[in-house]
């Protein structure tokens, strides 16, 4: 079961497109822990979606969400 809007479409402000990155994928490219990747997806920071039980993140809502991050914007 896939959760989330077909891709080219707009989620969160971000426009939703492939490849997509696990969780531990988007932890390596941060630096950071899986736990700290969970937090940003709660917080609603970082657009993702569900595919059964696994989460997928795509790579264009990363590099958003780091260039938000550089900008010094939540």
């Amino acid at each position: 079961v896939v959760q989330a809007p077909p891709p080219g479409t707009w989620t969160g402000g971000t426009m939703v497109k492939g490849p997509f990155l696990t969780v531990r994928g988007v932890a390596a490219r941060l630096g950071v822990s899986t736990a700290m990747v969970y937090r940003i997806l709660e917080e609603g920071d970082l657009p993702h979606f569900r595919v059964s039980n696994a989460i997928r993140v795509p790579e264009s809502g990363l590099a958003h969400y780091l260039r938000r991050r550089r900008q010094g914007r939540p």
